[in-house]
């Protein structure tokens, strides 16, 4: 019971950091929905072992990883668009996956595009179909770091 309240109040936390409301009505309201959704998908039974909540450690450092990642290709995309005559090559390629579960797919494909200058457009199976404004973003996508920082937070 403990491990689900630290869960719910990290939840809570991570809402408190992303509004940047710091009023009381505001906060309580953003607790409760935070409460109030966990309790729905605790009931609906989607809250399983392989839950990115399951692993917070893991979870954090990918979290991490994530933002260093997100803030890495945002200058690169900045630095092509500033360009007086950008040097993009937009491909639209497919990547196998090696992970097994849906949420990791999932997972990757929405690591994939939050990441500026790639879109994970489909996911088929184990296949995704991913976007990337650039060569060295499908360089980087097809070298499979991305995929094992998700397989170390969904074991």
């Amino acid at each position: 019971m403990n491990l689900v309240v630290a869960r719910i109040f990290f939840l809570i936390l991570v809402w408190w950091i992303c509004s940047h409301i710091a009023e009381p009505f505001f906060i309580i309201m953003g607790a409760l929905s935070v409460w109030l959704t966990w309790k729905i998908a605790e009931r609906m039974e989607l809250i399983s072992k392989e839950s990115f909540f399951h692993h917070p450690k893991e979870g954090l450092q990918y979290l991490g990883w994530l933002i260093r990642e997100m803030a890495r290709s945002a200058f690169r995309v900045t630095r092509i668009l500033w360009q007086v005559k950008p040097r993009i090559t937009p491909r639209l390629f497919t990547v196998e996956s090696k992970l097994k579960q849906d949420l990791a797919l999932s997972l990757y494909g929405n690591s994939i595009t939050l990441t500026p200058g790639t879109v994970c457009v489909k996911i088929t199976g184990k296949k995704l179909q991913v976007h990337a404004l650039e060569k060295a973003s499908i360089a980087d996508i097809k070298s499979g770091v991305m995929e094992k920082q998700v397989a170390k937070v969904i074991k």
